[in-house]
């Protein structure tokens, strides 16, 4: 007869498709082997399944839900109810674990038995080199548990039935992020928390990359895990930590963060940023345009200005994305209007086209006292069911602050857009 598992693993996911397979594999390749891993679909309707079904581990079940819950909460309760293990742990399905994580969270539980749930380090990650990395979850032993160690579900592991079984609340019951409020559920318990005091887990946060959702990617977490197998990426989390220490963010202090209300507003403004909930869609007809709004932009765009500028000017990030709400079909032209700091001029880019490369053209038309007003062209075929994304990629290294604000950078204002007439 098979043992029961240790430990269960439960990775929530959405429309992820092949870009989960990264962070499934970092579960698989865990040193400690006696767990199970539950993939719990929120009411997918892409590929998910078809590629989770070409890993032959028998560790691995996969479900998927009939109700869409629009958050990890569902899944992770879903979960919870199949589990077979005494333990819980969570894997984001875009987040990468160290193949030691599991045997040192099972290690904290069997050295210090008085522990009812144990963090690992993690590391919050973005998506080039400079991103103000965060470290979490090296905390001393809590008794009992405060908000200050809040860690990521990624790094975190409870006991499921101490006291009944736990549940994880909807969005809209609690007062706080889902991953928070749980957390405090179990202090609220009672529970004793742990670390295992070793970093373990390197997190790439969505509500921070804008269209997230709508443009999954897992370069950098198969980089991330093929390093990790391959014994080589001591020096870049040791980098990373370093960052996280240069810029205060080396275990942060999330008490004023923790009593943010998970209200309507914020739910709204996180899921317009990871492209969750997107604008409708415009018919192109004979031609369409708009301005700039104020949405929540993560670190792709500041925020707009005030009218009649409503410029937006590009954010940290290297790769700033700009949603293109046209609905359509064939070529279109996309006409941008551009500003530049007249000192730096325009920096030197390249543009995509939902992922694609594309040639451009960037004119400067006339100059200012500060500044400089150019177009930007591109043409791009557009489809009738989903918007398009333009894609700008920025020299990466021109920041400055903390967060790093762009020393040189551009903004973006009103779009117009009219399709190409066909030969």
């Amino acid at each position: 007869m098979t043992p029961p598992p240790d430990i269960t693993v439960i990775m929530a996911t959405w429309n992820r498709g092949r870009h989960i397979l990264p962070s499934v594999r970092s579960v698989l390749a865990q040193t400690h082997g006696n767990f199970e891993l539950l993939v719990i679909g929120d009411a997918l309707t892409d590929d998910t399944a078809a590629h989770l079904d070409r890993i032959a581990d028998d560790r691995l079940r996969f479900f998927n839900l009939d109700t869409r819950y629009g958050s990890q909460f569902g899944p992770n309760n879903a979960g919870l109810d199949a589990a077979r293990a005494p333990i819980a742990a969570y894997c984001g399905h875009d987040d990468i674990w160290a193949p030691d994580h599991l045997s040192r969270l099972l290690a904290a539980y069997r050295d210090r038995p008085e522990l009812d749930a144990v963090a690992s380090g993690l590391i919050m990650r973005g998506d080039w080199a400079e991103f103000p990395a965060s470290v979490f979850g090296l905390f001393e032993d809590a008794i009992p548990f405060a908000h200050r160690h809040y860690t990521p579900p990624s790094a975190f592991s409870h006991r499921i039935d101490k006291g009944g079984r736990i549940r994880w609340r909807g969005r809209h019951e609690a007062l706080h992020p889902v991953d928070r409020d749980f957390v405090l559920q179990l202090a609220e318990r009672g529970y004793v928390f742990g670390s295992t005091r070793a970093v373990t887990v390197h997190k790439w946060a969505a509500g921070r990359r804008y269209l997230d959702y709508l443009r999954p990617r897992s370069d950098l977490q198969q980089a991330t895990l093929d390093a990790l197998l391959a014994g080589s990426a001591d020096a870049e989390t040791e980098r990373l930590i370093g960052i996280a220490r240069r810029n205060g963010h080396f275990m942060p202090s999330q008490e004023r963060a923790a009593e943010r209300l998970a209200d309507a507003a914020f739910l709204q403004r996180s899921d317009n940023r990871r492209g969750l909930d997107l604008p409708d869609l415009m018919p192109l007809g004979q031609g369409v345009e708009w301005s700039q709004d104020s949405g929540d932009r993560a670190m792709d765009w500041f925020p707009a200005s005030a009218p009649p500028d409503g410029l937006r000017w590009c954010g940290p990030s290297p790769e700033p994305h700009l949603l293109l709400p046209v609905a359509g079909e064939g070529a279109v032209r996309f006409e941008i209007e551009t500003v530049a700091i007249r000192e730096t001029g325009f920096p030197p880019l390249s543009v995509s086209f939902n992922d694609s490369p594309v040639p451009h053209d960037l004119t400067a038309r006339f100059h200012l006292a500060r500044f400089v007003v150019g177009r930007l062209t591109v043409t791009g075929r557009v489809r009738p069911d989903r918007p398009s994304i333009l894609g700008f990629h920025l020299p990466p290294d021109q920041f400055a602050g903390d967060p790093p604000h762009r020393l040189k950078g551009f903004a973006v204002g009103g779009v117009r857009a009219w399709p190409v007439e066909r030969p």
